[in-house]
């Protein structure tokens, strides 16, 4: 059943994204792989650089449970540009970002990120002040939001709004030789899109802090964060991040990233309260051009002494066909263990594009 439904998904997904495809392999050779700025501390070659970069996820996704009255679904998953300029001590990021409805077929677009980065000059340890919509910096599979169907159901916890993009302000400081950093923000549970809520009264705004330790090729993070909109409960998140990236193996042929995240969650209001444990393993593995990923993660909440335990999975197979662009196909899964029901189930074909100079 699984090779029949991926071959009914190649076969309608070949007509639609030959056109998509072909555009930018005429492009590719102008440009390099895209990796998202990271949000401080930018390093020397980048400074004093005005710089673009992109991001297209082309999906096909074939609805498993709901196949009678839910058809394959055809879109742009994501749809990312965006405008650095580094110079001297400062830096600007500007993003448009937008998805394609899947009923109207419309491609919605909006602001992203938007935010200003500034060194505080004339102090011994490097710190930089941050002010604008970001997104948020805790939760690994947040960069990857645009190139997957669907998240763990603990992601609506950790970020509550339909992107993990927020607005507010923060401050990041390094120490040891810039090996370990401490930064916190404080944001106001919106961003510049209509969709997210604008609106919500808080009782206490959203808060963030991290720890973390970095070497050349990986880090560890420790999170706290927590929230409180008006009529809704209060949340508080503590987590740890560990992100293992560029392990290369038999004469480079073979390299491995590998991140894992695990939180302890609450939420409360009125007197009830939910306790999640949570926890997250994502390697994946590319030999030459081909990519195997792998998304588990499994969580369980407990309230009034009753736990329910539930699962995640995303099974997929790729191939670089160069720096820019990606071609995948996925399995995806979450499943209730305590009640053995299975809440979503899909296969998707999807094609990413990542690109900046």
């Amino acid at each position: 059943m699984f090779y029949k439904a991926i071959f009914k998904i190649i076969k309608k997904a070949f007509s639609v994204s030959t056109t998509v495809m072909t555009f930018f392999l005429l492009f590719s050779p102008l440009v390099r792989a895209q990796n998202r700025p990271e949000l401080f501390f930018t390093s020397d070659l980048e400074k004093n650089k005005l710089t673009y970069d992109s991001e297209l996820s082309f999906e096909i996704q074939q609805d498993q449970l709901r196949s009678n009255n839910n058809p394959n679904k055809t879109n742009i998953r994501n749809l990312s540009l965006g405008l650095n300029f580094n110079q001297s001590n400062n830096k600007l990021r500007f993003e448009f970002l937008g998805e394609q409805n899947p009923l109207s077929n419309d491609v919605n677009m909006n602001l992203g990120e938007f935010y200003f980065v500034s060194r505080i000059k004339n102090i011994k340890l490097p710190t930089e002040v941050f002010v604008g919509a970001s997104k948020l910096e805790y939760g690994l599979l947040n960069d990857l939001d645009g190139v997957l169907s669907f998240l763990p159901s603990y992601y609506s916890v950790l970020y509550d709004l339909p992107r993990g993009i927020d607005s507010g302000f923060g401050m990041n400081t390094l120490f040891l030789n810039k090996s370990v950093s401490l930064s916190s923000f404080l944001y106001l549970g919106r961003n510049l899109r209509q969709v997210d809520a604008q609106n919500q009264a808080l009782d206490i705004p959203p808060h963030h802090f991290k720890l973390s330790y970095n070497q050349d090729n990986f880090k560890f993070s420790l999170n706290y964060f927590s929230r409180k909109y008006e009529l809704q409960a209060l949340v508080q998140g503590l987590g740890i991040e560990f992100l293992l990236y560029n392990q290369y193996f038999f004469n480079k042929n073979l390299s491995l990233n590998l991140n894992t995240e695990a939180f302890v969650l609450r939420t409360s209001l009125n007197g009830i309260q939910n306790n999640g444990l949570t926890a997250l393993f994502y390697p994946e593995l590319e030999f030459k051009s081909i990519i195997l990923r792998t998304i588990y993660s499994l969580e369980q909440w407990t309230q009034n002494q009753a736990s329910a335990t539930q699962s995640y999975l995303t099974l997929g197979i790729g191939y670089e066909f160069s720096k820019n662009i990606k071609a995948f196909i996925e399995s995806s899964e979450i499943q209730n263990i305590t009640n053995d029901l299975v809440k979503e189930q899909s296969f998707q074909f999807r094609i990413v594009s990542n690109w900046n100079f």
